[in-house]
């Protein structure tokens, strides 16, 4: 399976407004932390398990 397939604009789109709210929301979190956070919500769509939050039209 092509990760392409998966991953379309609007799921990468959520995945780095998630990680961009989490790091707003975080005092002191590592840079490691927040691209660990985007790799294991990207898997999470390419296995097909998308569950990373609806924010409508974004």
């Amino acid at each position: 399976m092509n990760i392409s397939e998966r991953l379309t604009q609007k799921s990468l789109k959520r995945i780095l407004t998630n990680t961009y709210i989490k790091g707003q929301e975080s005092e002191n979190i590592k840079v490691e932390d927040l691209l660990e956070e985007i790799k294991q919500q990207v898997k999470t769509v390419v296995k097909g398990k998308e569950n990373i939050g609806d924010f409508g039209n974004l």
